[in-house]
Protein backbone atom coordinates (compact mmCIF):
# COMPACT_ATOMS: atom_id res chain seq x y z
CA UNK A 1 0.00 0.00 0.00
CA UNK A 2 0.96 3.70 -0.68
CA UNK A 3 1.32 6.21 2.58
CA UNK A 4 -1.95 8.02 3.13
CA UNK A 5 0.04 11.11 3.94
CA UNK A 6 1.29 10.82 0.48
CA UNK A 7 -2.46 10.35 -1.08
CA UNK A 8 -3.95 13.43 0.76
CA UNK A 9 -1.29 15.39 1.65
CA UNK A 10 -2.23 15.61 4.89
CA UNK A 11 1.12 16.29 7.63
CA UNK A 12 1.27 12.76 9.31
CA UNK A 13 0.61 14.70 12.96
CA UNK A 14 -3.23 15.61 11.58
CA UNK A 15 -3.98 12.55 9.26
CA UNK A 16 -6.01 11.24 12.57
CA UNK A 17 -8.26 14.37 12.53
CA UNK A 18 -8.43 15.47 9.28
CA UNK A 19 -9.99 12.12 8.43
CA UNK A 20 -12.32 11.70 11.57
CA UNK A 21 -10.74 8.44 11.25
CA UNK A 22 -8.65 6.24 14.25
CA UNK A 23 -5.08 6.14 13.55
CA UNK A 24 -5.60 2.00 14.30
CA UNK A 25 -8.44 1.95 11.31
CA UNK A 26 -6.87 3.98 8.63
CA UNK A 27 -5.65 1.64 6.61
CA UNK A 28 -8.84 -0.98 6.67
CA UNK A 29 -11.43 2.39 6.10
CA UNK A 30 -9.36 4.09 3.41
CA UNK A 31 -7.16 1.09 1.66
CA UNK A 32 -3.75 3.02 2.37
CA UNK A 33 -1.22 2.67 5.25
CA UNK A 34 -0.63 5.05 7.91
CA UNK A 35 2.78 5.73 7.52
CA UNK A 36 5.87 4.75 10.05
CA UNK A 37 6.60 7.84 11.33
CA UNK A 38 2.76 7.53 13.03
CA UNK A 39 4.05 5.04 15.00
CA UNK A 40 7.24 2.84 14.69
CA UNK A 41 7.32 0.36 17.68
CA UNK A 42 10.93 -0.30 18.34
CA UNK A 43 12.93 1.62 21.44
CA UNK A 44 16.62 1.21 21.32
CA UNK A 45 19.21 2.09 24.36
CA UNK A 46 22.51 2.64 23.37
CA UNK A 47 25.31 2.45 25.29
CA UNK A 48 25.82 3.73 29.51
CA UNK A 49 27.50 3.08 32.68
CA UNK A 50 27.22 -0.26 34.66
CA UNK A 51 28.08 0.83 37.52
CA UNK A 52 31.42 -0.70 37.16
CA UNK A 53 32.15 0.02 33.72
CA UNK A 54 31.64 1.76 30.26
CA UNK A 55 29.45 -0.27 28.11
CA UNK A 56 29.46 -0.73 23.86
CA UNK A 57 26.28 -2.65 24.45
CA UNK A 58 22.95 -1.48 21.76
CA UNK A 59 19.78 -2.45 23.61
CA UNK A 60 16.07 -2.80 22.11
CA UNK A 61 12.58 -3.32 23.52
CA UNK A 62 9.15 -3.72 21.27
CA UNK A 63 7.53 -1.09 23.26
CA UNK A 64 4.26 -2.46 22.38
CA UNK A 65 4.72 -6.00 24.02
CA UNK A 66 6.39 -6.08 27.77
CA UNK A 67 9.49 -8.00 28.63
CA UNK A 68 12.92 -7.84 28.93
CA UNK A 69 15.54 -5.85 26.50
CA UNK A 70 16.91 -7.61 23.48
CA UNK A 71 20.80 -7.51 22.02
CA UNK A 72 21.03 -5.02 19.13
CA UNK A 73 24.33 -5.07 18.61
CA UNK A 74 27.38 -2.80 19.38
CA UNK A 75 28.97 0.59 19.04
CA UNK A 76 32.03 1.42 17.45
CA UNK A 77 33.45 2.15 21.20
CA UNK A 78 32.21 2.25 24.59
CA UNK A 79 30.64 5.02 25.46
CA UNK A 80 28.34 6.60 28.75
CA UNK A 81 26.37 9.97 28.89
CA UNK A 82 25.24 9.52 24.98
CA UNK A 83 22.29 12.23 23.19
CA UNK A 84 20.52 10.76 20.90
CA UNK A 85 17.47 11.22 18.90
CA UNK A 86 15.85 9.68 15.78
CA UNK A 87 14.03 11.07 12.82
CA UNK A 88 10.78 9.20 12.88
CA UNK A 89 9.80 7.30 9.90
CA UNK A 90 13.16 7.40 8.07
CA UNK A 91 14.08 4.69 10.87
CA UNK A 92 17.84 6.40 11.92
CA UNK A 93 19.18 6.87 15.16
CA UNK A 94 22.00 9.36 16.01
CA UNK A 95 24.30 9.58 19.05
CA UNK A 96 26.73 11.91 19.92
CA UNK A 97 29.37 10.21 22.07
CA UNK A 98 32.39 10.64 23.80
CA UNK A 99 35.70 8.72 24.54
CA UNK A 100 38.44 10.57 25.61
CA UNK A 101 39.36 13.50 23.71
CA UNK A 102 37.42 12.41 20.68
CA UNK A 103 34.29 13.06 19.73
CA UNK A 104 32.07 10.96 17.24
CA UNK A 105 28.38 10.92 15.96
CA UNK A 106 27.24 7.59 15.55
CA UNK A 107 24.15 5.98 14.18
CA UNK A 108 21.96 2.82 13.88
CA UNK A 109 18.97 1.62 11.42
CA UNK A 110 16.36 1.22 14.46
CA UNK A 111 14.18 -1.70 12.29
CA UNK A 112 17.95 -3.77 11.54
CA UNK A 113 19.87 -5.04 13.94
CA UNK A 114 23.54 -4.18 13.70
CA UNK A 115 26.10 -2.76 15.41
CA UNK A 116 26.45 1.40 14.76
CA UNK A 117 28.35 3.20 12.06
CA UNK A 118 30.25 6.94 12.05
CA UNK A 119 28.46 9.56 11.15
CA UNK A 120 30.59 12.29 11.78
CA UNK A 121 32.56 14.02 13.91
CA UNK A 122 30.64 16.55 16.91
CA UNK A 123 31.90 20.35 17.52
CA UNK A 124 35.50 21.21 17.78
CA UNK A 125 37.72 20.15 21.19
CA UNK A 126 36.46 22.13 23.76
CA UNK A 127 32.55 21.86 22.83
CA UNK A 128 32.53 17.94 23.28
CA UNK A 129 28.02 18.03 23.85
CA UNK A 130 28.07 14.45 25.75
CA UNK A 131 25.04 14.82 28.44
CA UNK A 132 23.27 17.26 25.89
CA UNK A 133 19.68 17.66 25.59
CA UNK A 134 18.88 16.08 21.85
CA UNK A 135 15.11 16.78 19.62
CA UNK A 136 13.77 15.74 16.37
CA UNK A 137 11.62 17.15 13.75
CA UNK A 138 11.40 13.83 13.06
CA UNK A 139 11.02 13.12 9.26
CA UNK A 140 12.08 16.45 8.60
CA UNK A 141 15.30 14.98 8.82
CA UNK A 142 16.96 17.40 11.64
CA UNK A 143 18.65 16.02 14.60
CA UNK A 144 19.81 19.02 17.39
CA UNK A 145 22.10 18.91 20.64
CA UNK A 146 21.68 21.50 23.25
CA UNK A 147 24.61 22.31 26.03
CA UNK A 148 26.50 19.43 27.07
CA UNK A 149 29.63 18.59 29.13
CA UNK A 150 33.05 19.86 27.42
CA UNK A 151 36.34 17.62 27.55
CA UNK A 152 37.74 19.82 30.60
CA UNK A 153 34.31 18.93 32.21
CA UNK A 154 32.76 22.58 32.11
CA UNK A 155 29.32 23.03 30.53
CA UNK A 156 28.36 24.29 27.55
CA UNK A 157 26.31 26.10 25.71
CA UNK A 158 26.44 25.05 22.36
CA UNK A 159 23.82 24.27 20.05
CA UNK A 160 24.64 21.91 16.94
CA UNK A 161 23.05 20.23 14.36
CA UNK A 162 23.44 17.45 11.81
CA UNK A 163 20.29 15.96 8.97
CA UNK A 164 19.81 12.57 9.60
CA UNK A 165 19.70 11.65 6.61
CA UNK A 166 23.19 13.01 5.36
CA UNK A 167 26.33 12.47 6.68
CA UNK A 168 28.57 14.75 7.84
CA UNK A 169 30.28 16.94 11.19
CA UNK A 170 28.05 18.74 13.39
CA UNK A 171 26.90 22.01 12.29
CA UNK A 172 26.81 24.91 14.71
CA UNK A 173 23.21 25.97 15.18
CA UNK A 174 23.10 28.80 17.90
CA UNK A 175 23.88 29.22 21.26
CA UNK A 176 21.58 28.33 24.90
CA UNK A 177 21.13 31.25 27.13
CA UNK A 178 23.73 29.84 29.01
CA UNK A 179 26.44 26.75 29.95
CA UNK A 180 24.70 23.70 30.97
CA UNK A 181 24.14 19.92 30.65
CA UNK A 182 21.77 17.14 31.43
CA UNK A 183 18.20 19.42 30.60
CA UNK A 184 15.05 17.33 29.99
CA UNK A 185 14.40 18.18 25.82
CA UNK A 186 10.88 18.05 24.26
CA UNK A 187 9.94 18.49 20.86
CA UNK A 188 6.79 18.46 18.96
CA UNK A 189 7.95 16.45 15.76
CA UNK A 190 7.20 17.99 12.84
CA UNK A 191 5.74 21.11 14.01
CA UNK A 192 9.00 21.88 14.56
CA UNK A 193 9.59 22.69 17.81
CA UNK A 194 12.38 21.77 20.15
CA UNK A 195 12.57 22.96 23.98
CA UNK A 196 15.18 22.03 27.04
CA UNK A 197 13.89 22.43 30.92
CA UNK A 198 16.39 22.47 33.81
CA UNK A 199 20.03 20.77 33.83
CA UNK A 200 22.54 21.59 35.39
CA UNK A 201 24.22 25.02 34.92
CA UNK A 202 27.60 26.55 35.88
CA UNK A 203 25.04 29.76 36.99
CA UNK A 204 21.70 30.00 37.50
CA UNK A 205 19.72 31.41 34.74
Amino acid sequence: MVDIAEINSIAVANISEVNGIAIANIASVIGVDWPAAGGGDRGVFIGGYTGSATSNVIEYITISTTGNSTYFGDLIAVAANLSSASNGGNQRAISMTANGTAQDIQYTTINTLGNSTYFGDGMPSGDSQTGSGSVSNNTNDRIVWMGGSGFNANRTNTISYVTATSLSNAIDFGDCLAALRSPAPYSNGTNERGLIGGGLYNTVV
